[in-house]
This record gives C-alpha cells, sequence and structure tokens, in this order.
C-alpha cells in the first residue's frame, strides 16, 4: 500500500534482542526486494518484542507511520506497553498475529514433546482435556487483550492462521478491522 503511493517501506525484523533492518523500498519498484526480505525471515532465537518494539520507535531514523507487527504474540514481555509509546510517538500500530490452526483448535492427547521453532528448546507435555481447556482459556485471553487494546488505540488488529490465503486476511488488515 504505501509503495503504491511512493511512500517508504523497511522490513525489520528482531532476533535474539537486536534489530536487523532490510533495504529501505520506495515506489512500485520496489516491491520484489520488500517481499524478499519477507521471504527471507526465519526464526533466529528467543525475541523480546517490548524491548524490540521500544527500540525500534526510539531509533532517530525510524519517522513516525505505519507499523506493522507480525508476531504470535506469545511473548512474556510488556508487549501492549510498548506498542502503547509505539501509538504516543505518532505510529499507526497494525498487529498481524499469526497463528498456526493446532493453536486455535489444539487436537492433541496424551504425552507430547513440542520444540520451539525459535529457539529449538524441547518441552514434553501431558495433555487432557483439562490442559487443552487451560489453554484455550489464555489463548483467547490472549487475544482479547489484542483486540481490546487496539479498539482502545485506534489500531488494527488482524488474526491469520498459516493455512489461510492471503486475500482475506489483506482485505481485514486494509479495511482496519479489529478481528
Amino acid at each position: 500500500m504505501t509503495l503504491a503511493e511512493s511512500e517508504r517501506a523497511q522490513v525489520i525484523e528482531t532476533a535474539s534482542g537486536a534489530l536487523r533492518e532490510h533495504t529501505t523500498a520506495r515506489g512500485r519498484g520496489g516491491l520484489p526486494g520488500l517481499l524478499r526480505a519477507l521471504d527471507g525471515i526465519a526464526p533466529r532465537g528467543h525475541t523480546d518484542l517490548s524491548t524490540s518494539i521500544d527500540n525500534l520507535v526510539r531509533r532517530r531514523s525510524v519517522r513516525p507511520g505505519m507499523l506493522v507487527v507480525l508476531s504470535d504474540f506469545f511473548d512474556p514481555g510488556p508487549v501492549l506497553s510498548a506498542l502503547t509509546r509505539a501509538v504516543s510517538r505518532g505510529h499507526d500500530v497494525f498487529l498481524v498475529q499469526v497463528i498456526a490452526p493446532e493453536e486455535e483448535d489444539p487436537d492433541f492427547d496424551g504425552d507430547w514433546t513440542f520444540e520451539d521453532a525459535e529457539t529449538g528448546e524441547l518441552l514434553d507435555l501431558t495433555l487432557d482435556a483439562a490442559a487443552i481447556e487451560a489453554y484455550l482459556a489464555r489463548f483467547a485471553g490472549l487475544c482479547q487483550q489484542l483486540r481490546g487494546w487496539s479498539r482502545k488505540h485506534g489500531a488494527t488488529y488482524v488474526r491469520v492462521r498459516t493455512d489461510e490465503g492471503l486475500e482475506a486476511p489483506v482485505r481485514r488488515l486494509v479495511g482496519r478491522q479489529v478481528d
């Protein structure tokens, strides 16, 4: 959207507390480079999302504008506080929560070993109906927090499943919806 208006767009990814800035794109001709930058993003260690957002908005080179945060938002830090600071510095915030289908509708029972895609850490769990119910309650609470924060601060919040095509979520994003 910004490239079509000849505005600047840049991909900035965070991993292990560091920001990695990709080349700034401008105009429609910048789209291939922007898409390559997005395609090249892979899990790389633990991300402290709140610190990353704070570090980004404090940079002198980053002027207030559209700030699109793509994350699962499963972060223990004060993410909503960091987002509030971004809004107070003039950023128009768009939250895109990316989740796998099984995060929204888990179908697990018994003993499982889960691997954290970012850190490679393994976690052994025994899952039963009560554990899944507790997880779903926490997940619903997280989504409600993101939704409520977005409404309060005039932000956009879109939840996207990894098995979903891009057209519908992009339409919701452009329409500035709050899922």
